[in-house]
């Protein structure tokens, strides 16, 4: 078993580099109670005439969650519970946000591609060449899971 969200906080004091926040998420427990994962990953669809009003897969997958038993979504493991950098949430990780933000001093484009992966702007659909931490951590439950 992994660690827990309240663990990895209170290790993250001590992260100082990229290569440190790595191993500390690669060490989150990504298990849970339901036999079956949602992983989530853009837009699911549009919806109305114009097709201009999106259903985000993660909002989607959250429902299926909520209305069903047996389902689970990465946010509801611990690993999920210290990667919410959603600023909405009522889970956001004002620690990590602050760790990111020091390790890579503020670099918008460097955050990104640590948290969610490098794409390829050369490809049509902008395949990920370098897979980030956060989508790490959902093929590490998948596999879990299977």
């Amino acid at each position: 078993m992994g660690l827990t969200n309240h663990q990895a906080i209170s290790r993250l004091a001590n992260v100082t580099t990229a290569k440190e926040l790595r191993e500390l998420i690669r060490e989150l427990d990504t298990s849970g109670i339901s036999g079956t994962t949602l992983l989530w990953s853009g837009t699911a669809g549009e919806y109305d005439v114009n097709l201009q009003n999106k259903i985000y897969a993660q909002e989607l997958s959250e429902s299926l969650q909520k209305h069903h038993k047996g389902f689970r979504t990465l946010s509801t493991t611990e690993a999920g519970k210290f990667l919410d950098l959603s600023a909405d949430s009522p889970n956001f990780n004002q620690q990590l946000y602050d760790k990111i933000n020091l390790i890579f001093e503020n670099d918008q484009q460097q955050i990104q591609d640590f948290l969610y992966g490098k794409v390829d702007p050369n490809t049509k659909n902008g395949f990920l060449l370098v897979s980030g931490m956060i989508s790490r951590r959902s093929s590490s439950a998948k596999q879990k899971v299977m």
